[in-house]
Order: C-alpha cells, then sequence, then structure tokens
C-alpha cells in the first residue's frame, strides 16, 4: 500500500504512547497522534478517529487487538474495490486476557461463517447483520461518510456506533468477511457490565435501530424475539464476570417488554438457573469449550502492548 494513514486516538494514557507514535513518525510511518488531556468515553474516541481521518475507508482497531493474518488488509481491499460497501466486518476472535499464546485463542461467541455481501436498501438488514457482533469495535471498516457521522449515538457505550453501520449499509451495501483474521479481547474484563444497569437498556437501543430498516412487523417480530433469546444465551458468559444481583438485573430488563416472554419461558428459566450457578462449576465447563473451539497458530503472541498493534498493522501494509 502506497496512500493509507494511521490514526491513534489517545485516551490520556500515562505509559509513554507518545513517545511510541513519536519513534514510528521518525521512520516514515504516516501517524496522524492526538490526545485527550482527561479520559473520555469511547464513542469520543472514535469520533475524534472518524474527523481526522483522509481516506475512503476507517478500519477501526483497539489498542489490546492486533491483525494475524499478513494478507488481511488485502482481502479487505479486494472486497471493497469489488462492491463498494457502506461497511465491512471482520469476524473476531476472542480470548481471555490471562492467557498468553494464541494455541488459547477461541471461537467466544461468534461462530466462522463464509464471506457475505448484503445489497444496499436491503429490507432484512437487521436480520442479517444481528449476529455479527457489530457493537465490537475492532474488525469494523467503515466507508468515510461525513455527512452521516451525526448518526453516531453519544448516550450508548455499547451500541453507539450502529445507527451509522445500518445507515452505511442501507445506502451502500455491507460486506461480511467470515475468516477470522482479527483478535479481540473476551468479556472476561467486564468493561460493558455497568450497562445492564444503566437506565437506558443496550438491548432497547439495538432493537431500536432496527425498527427504522424492518417496516413490516413480522419480520421486526422474529427480530425482537430472537435478540432476547440470545441475550438469554448469553446468560452463562455474564455469570463469569456479574454477580447474581447484577445479573438479575440483566433478565429483568430482557423480561419487562418480552412479548412473547412465555414462548421464551424455557429461556428464562435457564438463565435464571445460570445466574444461580457457583464459578466453580462453571468456569470447568467453560474451559472445556475453550479445549474443544481453540484455534491454533504458530509464532504469534497475545500482548497489550501498542508497539505490537502497530507493527501488526504496518506488516500487513507492507
Amino acid at each position: 500500500f502506497t496512500s493509507y494513514e494511521i490514526i491513534i486516538s489517545d485516551n490520556a494514557s500515562t505509559d509513554g504512547t507518545k513517545d511510541l507514535v513519536l519513534r514510528y513518525q521518525k521512520q516514515g510511518y504516516p501517524i496522524s497522534y492526538h490526545r485527550f488531556k482527561h479520559k473520555v468515553a469511547p464513542q469520543r474516541n472514535v469520533l475524534k478517529g472518524f474527523y481526522l481521518a483522509k481516506g475512503k475507508y476507517i478500519f477501526m482497531l483497539g489498542d489490546d487487538d492486533a491483525i494475524l493474518k499478513i494478507d488481511t488488509l488485502k482481502k479487505i481491499y479486494q472486497q471493497a474495490n469489488r462492491y463498494h460497501p457502506g461497511f465491512m466486518k471482520i469476524s473476531v476472535i476472542f480470548y481471555y486476557e490471562n492467557l498468553e499464546t494464541i494455541n488459547d485463542i477461541y471461537k467466544g461467541l461468534l461462530l466462522p461463517s463464509g464471506n457475505k455481501h448484503i445489497p444496499l436498501k436491503y429490507p432484512a438488514l437487521p436480520l442479517e447483520m444481528s449476529d455479527k457482533f457489530l457493537e465490537f469495535i475492532s474488525g469494523s471498516i467503515y466507508k468515510n461518510d461525513r455527512k452521516l457521522l451525526s448518526y453516531l449515538n453519544h448516550d450508548d457505550v455499547l451500541y453507539f456506533s450502529l445507527p451509522l453501520i445500518y445507515e452505511l449499509s442501507f445506502r451502500y451495501g455491507a460486506v461480511f468477511l467470515g475468516n477470522q483474521y482479527i483478535i479481540g479481547r473476551y468479556f472476561e474484563t467486564g468493561h460493558f457490565f455497568y450497562n445492564f444497569i444503566e437506565p437506558k437498556f443496550s438491548l432497547d437501543t439495538l432493537l431500536n435501530n432496527a425498527k427504522n430498516y424492518l417496516k413490516d412487523s413480522e419480520s421486526y417480530q422474529i427480530f425482537d424475539q430472537k435478540q432476547r433469546r440470545s441475550a438469554l444465551l448469553h446468560v452463562v458468559n455474564w455469570r463469569l464476570i456479574l454477580s447474581p444481583k447484577l445479573l438479575a438485573v440483566y433478565i429483568n430488563k430482557i423480561y419487562i417488554k418480552d412479548k412473547w416472554r412465555y414462548s421464551n419461558a424455557v429461556y428464562y428459566i435457564q438463565a435464571l438457573i445460570l445466574r444461580l450457578v457457583p464459578k466453580f462449576i462453571l468456569l470447568p465447563l467453560k474451559r472445556i469449550y475453550i479445549f474443544w473451539n481453540k484455534k491454533s497458530i504458530k509464532n504469534a503472541i497475545i500482548t497489550k502492548d501498542l508497539s505490537y498493534v502497530l507493527k501488526s498493522f504496518i506488516n500487513n501494509i507492507q
């Protein structure tokens, strides 16, 4: 690649990020750097990156994510030139923060699938996109359409980019790259747990956004029921990081507006049982699941070091 830029939005870090960026800038890499004086929400950092970006597409990576396969950007470039989509999404590999090698990485909650193109102005768009973990920043590629930045939702930490994703996809189409190229962080860190006790529940945000694109009531009802069931099935994962009390709040918020609560009764019973299962029982079961689903890629190490993230990006460019 001869035309590219790297944009870093520094969330008031104190770990020498500025010095690292300066070192790479001196080596000739086109890095635009911005540092907030005080810590701000993730949305502010993402929005700053969007406004600084000059390229046709914006590829999002977190500071603890890395590009594994050397041809990832090439694949993205090929798909962009073929379909000219508004949004592209790469499947994310989740991992436990306390594990060090990629031998311990597993697929997590996102199952692999083949590449898929979704045409523009597709009425069933939310149904097609619902299981792609769109709230996860890394592995998301946005068309740089500044006129649509107002669609970013500043009020919801988890789904703040979803309105923009829907709008870009509806106007220009979308592409999902099923092969897993990006390393992401698994939810064990609990960074998002506070969404469950906020007055504005993130599931409501997801469903309200879908209403704009699922015009007929039957399609929306299918989407609503599917999302509530999916949220209940995720209780087993949240139990590892949340208290039974917070999980009760989580389950109750799913239940309150559920028009299909009786047909979902089995899922509620299962969720309530899992809420009370001790972690020392769940954890071994989870590790067995990891063992059977782990992916092995040689000679790659997981690290939170920003230097490693930059290297993985630069290696893809060269």
